[in-house]
This record gives C-alpha cells, sequence and structure tokens, in this order.
C-alpha cells in the first residue's frame, strides 16, 4: 500500500479510536467538545500544504465543524485532532473508568492507539504541524 494510503487508513482509523473513547468516557457530551478554531485553521493550512482546499461552513467558531457537528475535514488532513484525546494528552493512556471502561480494555486502546499513531507518523510527521 502506498504511503499516501496508509497515512489516510492510519488516522481514520485513530480519529474512529479517540471519537469513540471519547463518547464514551468523556463527560461533556456536546460534539467536538476538544475542537478549537486555531485547529481549523492548522487544518487548513496543512491541507494547502498537501495542495488541498477544505471549504469553511457557516458554523459561528468553528470553520470545519459541519451540521451534523462532525469535523468536515478528512482525519489525515487533521492529524492533531485526529490523535487528539485528553487521557493521552495528558497521561500518556486510556485512564481506566468504573463501570465505563475497565483496565484492561483501557491498556488495550492504549496500546492500539500508539500502533496506529506509530504507522501514522512512520510517513508523515504529525509534529511538524506544531512547527511555526
Amino acid at each position: 500500500m502506498a504511503a499516501h494510503f496508509r497515512v489516510r487508513a492510519a488516522y481514520s482509523a485513530m480519529a474512529d479510536l479517540t471519537r469513540e473513547v471519547c463518547d464514551k468516557t468523556c463527560i461533556d457530551s456536546r460534539p467536538g467538545r476538544c475542537c478549537e478554531s486555531s485547529y481549523c485553521e492548522l487544518a487548513i493550512d496543512w491541507a494547502k500544504s498537501e495542495r488541498v482546499k477544505l471549504r469553511r461552513t457557516a458554523h459561528p467558531t468553528l470553520p470545519l465543524m459541519g451540521e451534523d457537528g462532525r469535523c468536515t475535514a478528512p482525519a489525515h488532513l487533521r492529524p492533531i485532532c485526529a490523535a487528539h484525546q485528553c487521557d493521552i494528552n495528558s497521561l500518556g493512556f486510556f485512564k481506566p473508568r468504573d463501570g465505563i471502561l475497565s483496565a484492561d480494555e483501557a491498556f488495550k486502546l492504549t496500546d492500539r492507539y500508539f500502533a496506529l499513531r506509530a504507522k501514522a507518523s512512520a510517513d508523515c510527521d504529525i509534529d511538524s504541524q506544531y512547527e511555526g
């Protein structure tokens, strides 16, 4: 599989995984609860560097938020968002939660997350979005 398709597949799977864990564990149930307009702008700039033009939506604060409460940009064009999950960002692992996420499930999901991140970063440097 070409590098381009591996990156797309890895970020898509990572976005699905982080969304699944967030939907299950986050006390804030709003769609896009961790979205920021600056992340949309980073995604728009990243897409430009990939020669892709992302359409801005009519959302009042999040330029890529669709009417359904989901981002309109494909996951590989918003790697920071696709990779974001509060537990991973603060603790480095998915935190078990009584009755919601068992320790075994959290461990397996953490392993899956980092395996996907390694696949994506092998062909695309996720940290390059942070460079100015």
